[in-house]
């Protein structure tokens, strides 16, 4: 029993890695969502200043005001350019937490199943033995039956 008590053990380990794994993942896909929500807002909000620009400000603006526009609008999109790369690497950190995950299910389900087989090779040698044992008692029972009905049915002296 020591040896299932080992892997009873190392289950349990295996368990508490996977439960840290999907705490892992989970935190990694809220910190995804989070880069994605982020560039979805700067994109959203380089749309609105570019529409709100076409509408008229930009055929009545001074060349000055072109340039900071122009500026502002270049800045806008490195910032915009920046956080796909924030994104990117958020979706590989996703990517690789859900390959730990799916490592540690499958390294508790292979002890589990291991776990699941020396009970079972356990409980045959139990059951084996136990067989054996009452193999024994039978052959011993059916030899002093016998040897009682030889001596009472032998003649006396």
């Amino acid at each position: 029993m020591p040896q299932l008590r080992a892997l009873a053990l190392a289950i349990d380990q295996a368990t508490q890695q996977r439960n840290d794994a999907v705490a892992a993942f989970l935190k990694s896909q809220l910190a995804c969502q989070g880069a994605q929500d982020q560039m979805a807002q700067l994109e959203g909000y380089a749309r609105e200043t570019e529409s709100r620009w076409a509408l008229g400000a930009r055929s009545t603006a001074d060349l000055e005001s072109v340039q900071h526009y122009d500026h502002f609008m270049a800045r806008l999109q490195q910032a915009v350019g920046m956080q796909q790369g924030v994104v990117a690497e958020q979706l590989q950190a996703l990517a690789t937490a859900r390959q730990r995950w799916m490592a540690a299910e499958i390294r508790v389900a292979s002890l589990q199943r291991l776990l699941d087989k020396r009970r079972a090779d356990l409980a045959r040698i139990q059951n084996r033995l136990e067989q054996k044992q009452l193999e024994e008692l039978s052959a011993l029972l059916f030899r002093r039956l016998h040897e009682n009905s030889e001596t009472l049915g032998a003649p006396g002296p």
